[in-house]
């Protein structure tokens, strides 16, 4: 029985690394970019929290990641050119959320998340 080369086991450690990582961020999901644009209730403050938000076409979803967040809900509307999309209220276990959505056409949508009083927004494309 042969053994493996120290370089045969880097090539297969590589590719094993390069499927994992594919297969969490590459199958089909889009990072949206949210910056904040209001602040609701008291003084204005920017929230450092900002969420990170992925829109996955090959399931339909939007997975939303938030930390110190101090309530437990909030809610997600996505905008297109023919008006409102997905109008969600979602709640955060451990800081995440995967909240189903329609299916979305080819095209520019804007993604708007309210959570802890904080309204977070960006736009993202579809082909």
């Amino acid at each position: 029985m042969k053994k493996f080369s120290p370089a045969m086991s880097v090539i297969v450690g590589l590719f094993m690394l390069f499927a994992g990582i594919y297969s969490v961020y590459g199958g089909g999901k889009t990072a949206v970019i949210v910056k904040q644009v209001k602040v609701g209730g008291g003084p204005v403050c920017l929230s450092e929290n900002i969420p990170l938000v992925f829109y996955d076409s090959s399931m339909s979803i939007v997975e939303v990641i938030a930390s110190g967040a101090e309530s437990k809900t909030g809610q997600l509307i996505i905008s297109g050119n023919f008006g409102t999309v997905a109008c969600e209220r979602f709640d955060l276990f451990n800081g995440k959320s995967i909240i189903p959505i329609p299916e979305l056409e080819p095209g520019f949508y804007t993604i708007e998340l309210s959570i802890d009083k904080n309204v977070f927004a960006g736009d993202f494309f579809i082909e």
